[in-house]
């Protein structure tokens, strides 16, 4: 079975790439569904150990880490590809830009996610398709779940 984590200090492992996943994202839980069934599944203890889930909240954001053997990242790249996902390098930073009182420039404040490993390692997942509403995003995450509990159920049948 997947090793789960939520504490910060996680151990990171050299020859694995981690791939960061804003949990509120549409089609990041069905990646990481598939993910694990497809090349990682539960029933096979051997591959199940190699894949990792680490969460972790950001800025009040909950994300997750999800970590694989480095020889996977390709294969999670055509997965990302066919459920409209990129994985791109680095980390997610979350960026507030806003008025400041004393000036009449904006103030930008910036955060960058706070994993500490060898930065060639890391990877995030960004959206293809946009969501033009926050109803919108709402809507696909509870369509989304649905299908995710469809494909569960297929795959234990």
């Amino acid at each position: 079975m997947a090793e789960m984590h939520e504490k910060k200090d996680y151990v990171y492992k050299s020859n694995y790439a981690y791939i960061i996943l804003d949990a509120m994202r549409p089609g990041a839980i069905t990646f990481m569904t598939k993910l694990e069934y497809e090349y990682f599944p539960p029933d096979n203890e051997e591959l199940s150990d190699l894949y990792t889930v680490h969460f972790m909240k950001h800025m009040g954001q909950p994300y997750v880490v999800v970590g694989v053997p480095f020889e996977y990242l390709e294969k999670c790249r055509k997965l990302a590809d066919q459920n409209c996902l990129k994985i791109v390098s680095g980390t997610p930073v979350i960026t507030n830009i806003f008025k400041d009182q004393s000036s009449l420039e904006p103030k930008i404040e910036q955060y960058p996610f706070p994993i500490h490993h060898s930065a060639d390692l890391i990877f995030t997942i960004e959206n293809l398709k946009t969501y033009e509403t926050p109803e919108k995003v709402k809507n696909a995450l509870m369509e989304e779940r649905m299908k995710v509990e469809d494909y569960i159920r297929e795959c234990h049948s």
